[in-house]
């Protein structure tokens, strides 16, 4: 079995994947902060969050906010929508390239920690989509290489995302599809992260 198939495995499954990622990031108290600081949106707001994962991102909003997890594991939504129960939060299996939601239903849509793992012709497909169903804002989380660090470099290849781009790649791609309003950078752990604020064109 290869490197990246064991990877693969291992962070298919809810527990280890939010056990290594805690690690990796050295808590992720620091990046729900820079989240919150950025995104803060107001009561009422449809918001979705692309590739949900476990729904860890969940967590940073309250029932005032009608949020919508899509993703395609369905493990990892089970374990979402037990963790959350009796909130104001929904897990849907989707394939992000061809979503069924109405243009301009959401006001925010959130590729937290998402777009790396995605070659730029997947991408394409599913910006054309977010930009659809976007009304107000996107909001991007993504690693940034850190080449000065080797051992960042051993962990970062523990990520399942294949497609880590530099801030200058990020930024090409994502003008694609829509307006970049703002980038800011930050670490967490043995990561550089860039939160970067878009519109729909």
């Amino acid at each position: 079995m290869s490197f990246k198939t064991f990877k693969n495995n291992l962070l298919n499954n809810p527990l280890p994947f939010n056990i290594i990622r805690s690690i990796l990031l050295a808590g992720k108290g620091k990046m729900y902060k820079e989240l919150r600081n950025t995104i803060n949106p107001e009561k009422g707001s449809k918001v979705l969050d692309v590739g949900c994962g476990t729904g860890e991102f969940a967590l940073l909003f309250d029932n005032s906010i009608d949020y919508t997890g899509i993703d395609m594991n369905q493990g990892f939504l089970d374990y979402a929508s037990n963790l959350y129960k009796n909130q104001n939060k929904k897990f849907i299996q989707m394939d992000a390239t061809k979503m069924s939601f109405k243009k301009g239903e959401f006001e925010i849509s959130l590729l937290l920690s998402f777009i790396h793992h995605f070659s730029e012709d997947d991408l394409d497909k599913i910006l054309k989509e977010v930009n659809r169903i976007t009304k107000k804002s996107i909001f991007v989380l993504e690693p940034v290489p850190r080449k000065y660090s080797l051992l960042s470099k051993l962990f970062y290849a523990l990520d399942r995302g294949d497609f880590i781009r530099k801030k200058e790649e990020q930024l090409r791609i994502l003008n694609k599809h829509f307006t970049v309003d703002s980038y800011k950078e930050f670490e967490s752990g043995l990561y550089t992260l860039s939160i970067i604020k878009c519109s729909p064109k």
